[in-house]
């Protein structure tokens, strides 16, 4: 009815639609957590019929209950309605709001939520309105508001040192944030802010937590001072590691964040905390890098490694080769330098002691500091690892992850040029300028003698040889590369199991900048030696013995008679023989130490094994007067075998092969796999019969029946050899054919460089050293930031603390 009592009309029924709401946390820090209420205030709607809304009043309530939220009764939240009379198409704002609790975390809310991250979860409001006389909900109320809901602080950024060892001191540095808008932590006078808690525990078995007042605990309970506001707090938790605890175990810290509750009573004096985050960090303990004197393996492990793979490799060193084994963690020695004893000499390679000796490295990638994840032969300089191979040491990477390192460590350090070229000409000593090839190959061998009989591994030299001047009618042609390559393939016949680099100096040498240089330029940069020179580079021979294997360690469980004790399997077994120095393998089959018939058996086929390959490298020279060697000349025959055959320099000069005492069966064996490939040669087939020759001179040889050294062709035929060692580890043949790599096979034979290659290996090596250097500074800042004391604490102590 119209105010003139005329009866009105209306184009539809009125409808009111859900716009809009706002949602408060109801302390007013910002953050929706679970346990506290939110109020939905403003709640906004729009009449969008064509009538005004009735007069009488519309309840609005929560929607439904969700995975987050839960109504609250209208005794404790209150009821609030919508606006009334709401005329068609204008909008109003109701008064009052909608009390809601935020459920407490549970495993039904929060399976999908790791503990060791910061809490969040979502979920969407939605409310409904009731027309009380129809008892029908309102349809147009489908708009809804996703919600984040999350705790007002969080812990993370915890820093720590992967790798302890025994005894030392060392600390978890965490940050604590508050993502609210309000203070947190001990209240103050000015800031009454919730009290927040991180409460770390620590096995028994491994350590103590030290407190402020330096008690050395189990668990320790340290509460946050004030922070403001969108702030940060770091803090630290120090702690110590047992002398007594296992070594390469992993043991746990557990790190948990307390809040006290949105709903604490204030009148209660002990204050409820809800759990808000549970982080735990693993660390691993390791034994401090002290090397024994009679030592002959070295292992270096890292923070993956495990105790069952460190026990079984020292179980099966010390019980069945009888031998004493180091062991060196390089997280925890940050890095493989160590530090001279007087402190005052730079520090050295921890590699440099082991001399004749043997180092396995497990080269499985890793977290090193805050470098980034390497492998162990990342972390080798190239200058290392050629001294070592120098010293006569073998070296073995187990595990090693495909990513090309150990074959570019590998690569630099069996040829390394250290300057570039227009500056190497200038380091060569007028000594090591030879006349022409024969010469320097003459000095070569005279080298090798002398270190043979001296056991000197004295590092070889930068040598020279003279261009020779272009003919009249070659019109100036420059023939230097020519003449380089010539030189390498002279050095591959006449000394085809070393390895050189070839390179040359010429007037028309090119220089950086791409410019020839004229005949003062070249004089300025080779002084006297204007003429030109071919620069040869000695690198490592074959005999150095640097592998890699595709697999790791694999561990089995124990025996009947030792369950507990874990062991190697057969392919770990071999791999870690094989690695052994063939001399100290030679002296283990003359006098066996071990009655382990796998041992022997693993000895003298990877011994057969090696003499196969260093025949096989031996064939890559064409020269046939190479072999031309009087057989009746013990002497000569040696000679020959110092300089181009080792191994077997190493069978015939032990001294038990001089005494009449009979070969033991395990040399002959070897001897049998020898004589068998020799046979086979179809290049240098003399060979076979100096091989006999040295036979016939030694007294422990000479004295066996000569049926024995008409060895089987079939069973000791050379293609039989890898089978046999497939079948004594029970692995497929591929893993040794395809699942290896070695020194050799990343640099088979001496090579020409061009000068232009040969710099760019120059800045290779300066590239990875500076990186290694990088490494090595963030490795030591990381621990003399967190290392804190690395005396072992006394045993009393330690009890007391318990």
């Amino acid at each position: 009815m119209g105010d003139d009592g005329s009866t009105q009309q209306y184009s539809s029924p009125w409808s009111l639609e859900l716009v809009d709401f706002e949602v408060e946390d109801e302390n007013g820090d910002g953050v929706f957590e679970p346990g506290e209420h939110l109020f939905i205030r403003r709640i906004k709607v729009r009449n969008v019929g064509g009538m005004p809304s009735p007069t009488c009043r519309i309840p609005v309530t929560l929607a439904s209950e969700s995975e987050w939220f839960a109504s609250v009764h209208t005794d404790e939240g209150g009821l609030p309605f919508l606006p009334t009379s709401v005329p068609a198409g204008e909008s109003a704002s109701m008064e009052g709001a909608i009390k809601v609790r935020i459920k407490d975390r549970s495993h039904a809310n929060s399976i999908a939520t790791s503990m060791g991250a910061q809490f969040s979860a979502k979920d969407r409001l939605s409310i409904r309105a009731d027309m009380p006389w129809l008892d029908r909900q309102m349809p147009a109320f489908e708009f809804t508001k996703e919600i984040a809901i999350t705790y007002p602080c969080s812990l993370g950024n915890i820093q720590c040192l992967s790798t302890i060892a025994q005894g030392a001191v060392s600390k978890v540095q965490y940050e604590v944030k508050n993502i609210s808008n309000r203070p947190l932590g001990e209240p103050g006078a000015l800031s009454p802010g919730r009290i927040v808690e991180v409460r770390s525990t620590l096995p028994a078995d491994f350590g103590r937590l030290i407190t402020e007042a330096e008690k050395e605990v189990v668990e320790v309970i340290n509460r946050l001072p004030s922070c403001r506001s969108k702030g940060s707090l770091l803090m630290q938790q120090q702690f110590r590691v047992l002398s007594t605890a296992r070594s390469h175990v992993h043991f746990r810290i557990m790190f948990e964040l307390y809040l006290e509750s949105p709903l604490q009573d204030p009148n209660k004096q002990d204050a409820e905390m809800i759990l808000v985050e549970r982080h735990t960090i693993s660390l691993q303990v390791s034994n401090a890098y002290n090397p024994l004197p009679n030592s002959s393996v070295l292992l270096i492990t890292n923070p993956k490694t495990t105790e069952r793979q460190s026990h079984a490799i020292q179980h099966f060193v010390r019980n069945d080769l009888c031998m004493e084994m180091d062991q060196c963690n390089i997280h925890q020695n940050g890095g493989l330098l160590r530090a001279s004893d007087d402190g005052f000499e730079d520090p050295l390679p921890i590699t440099t002691a082991y001399r004749d000796k043997s180092i396995l490295i497990l080269d499985n990638a890793f977290d090193f500091f805050g470098a980034g994840e390497r492998t162990t032969s990342q972390q080798f300089d190239p200058q290392w690892l050629f001294d070592t191979a120098r010293s006569g040491t073998s070296s073995l990477f187990l595990g090693g992850d495909d990513d090309g390192a150990f074959e570019e460590v590998v690569r630099s350090a069996v040829v390394l040029p250290l300057a570039i070229l227009e500056h190497t000409v200038k380091r060569i000593r007028k000594s090591h300028i030879f006349h022409c090839p024969q010469d320097f190959v003459d000095a070569i061998r005279q080298e090798k003698h002398r270190q043979d009989k001296a056991r000197d591994t004295a590092l070889p030299e930068l040598s020279a040889i003279p261009l020779r001047q272009p003919k009249w009618y070659r019109f100036g042609r420059d023939g230097s590369e020519k003449q380089a390559k010539a030189l390498a393939r002279y050095l591959r016949n006449h000394l085809p199991n070393e390895r050189f680099l070839v390179s040359f100096v010429s007037p028309r040498h090119v220089v950086a900048d791409g410019h020839s240089t004229g005949p003062s330029d070249q004089a300025k940069t080779q002084g006297s030696r204007g003429q030109g020179h071919l620069i040869i580079l000695p690198g490592l021979d074959h005999h150095s013995s640097i592998t890699a294997t595709e697999s790791g360690l694999t561990c089995l469980f124990g025996n009947e008679d030792n369950p507990t004790q874990s062991r190697l399997d057969e392919l770990s077994k071999y791999n870690i023989i094989a690695a052994l120095p063939f001399a100290q393998r030679t002296s283990m089959l003359w006098c066996p130490a071990s009655s382990d018939t796998f041992v022997i058996k693993a000895i003298s086929l990877s011994m057969a094994r090696d003499v196969s390959r260093q025949l096989n490298s031996f064939l890559d020279s064409a020269y046939k007067p190479l072999v031309n060697v009087d057989t009746t000349d013990a002497k000569s025959v040696d000679a020959f075998f110092n300089v181009h055959l080792p191994h077997f320099g190493h069978i015939f000069n032990n001294p038990q092969a001089n005494t009449p005492n009979p070969a033991p069966g395990p040399i002959v064996e070897v001897l049998q796999w020898t004589l068998s490939l020799s046979a086979t040669l179809k290049r240098h087939r003399r060979l076979d019969a100096m091989i006999r020759a040295m036979i016939h001179h030694r007294p422990s040889t000479h004295i066996l029946d000569t049926h024995l050294w008409l060895p089987d062709p079939v069973s000791y035929h050379p293609d039989a050899l890898i089978p046999r060692i497939a079948e004594l580890t029970k692995t497929p043949e591929y893993r040794f054919t395809k699942g290896e790599i070695s020194a050799s096979t990343v640099v088979p034979r001496t090579r020409y460089c061009a000068p232009g290659e040969w710099d760019s290996m120059v800045k290779s090596v300066d590239e990875w050293r500076q990186r290694l250097e990088s490494d090595r500074i963030c490795a030591q800042k990381e621990l003399g930031r967190m290392l804190l004391d690395v005396t072992p604490p006394d045993a009393v102590e330690l009890g007391a603390g318990a």
